[in-house]
């Protein structure tokens, strides 16, 4: 399979996303999403998540568009997603895909917009933490 192809958009005109029937495609709809890897390592890390880590909790730093976020959740067990990034407007502009398609595709994400050097932003990830651990921290 080529994990750069992408199936035609939706009605609301993001990208339909493949069946999520293996790990091929959940990488691909993760490419298609915005992440950006090469394909070996973004199989190797996605199975590593699913077989040896098997994560809960998962905090990223630096989502961007998400990408990378919905293939952790689709590899993790259910538990808590954090995203820690700027503001949308003041991500890069180049990126297709903002909040919307992330929410869609990430639901339940916890999104806290700052910088994590911030006591303010540090403490809103504790807080959505509400005394759980991370098990597997994303920094992109």
């Amino acid at each position: 399979m080529n994990l750069h192809e992408q199936l035609p958009p939706d009605a609301d005109g993001y990208p339909e996303m493949w069946p999520e029937t293996d790990l091929e495609h959940i990488v691909a709809n993760g490419f298609a999403i915005g992440a950006i890897q090469a394909d070996s390592e973004a199989l190797e890390f996605a199975a590593f998540i699913r077989d040896v880590i098997k994560p809960r909790n998962i905090l990223e730093l630096g989502t961007l568009c998400g990408g990378w976020m919905y293939v952790m959740d689709r590899m993790s067990l259910p538990g808590k997603r954090i995203s820690v990034d700027r503001l949308w407007a003041d991500r890069d502009p180049r990126i297709k895909w903002g909040p919307a398609l992330f929410h869609r595709q990430v639901p339940g994400v916890i999104e806290i917009e700052g910088d994590i050097h911030n006591t303010t932003v540090r403490g809103a990830v504790a807080q959505a933490l509400a005394g759980e651990q991370v098990d597997l921290i994303f920094i992109d």
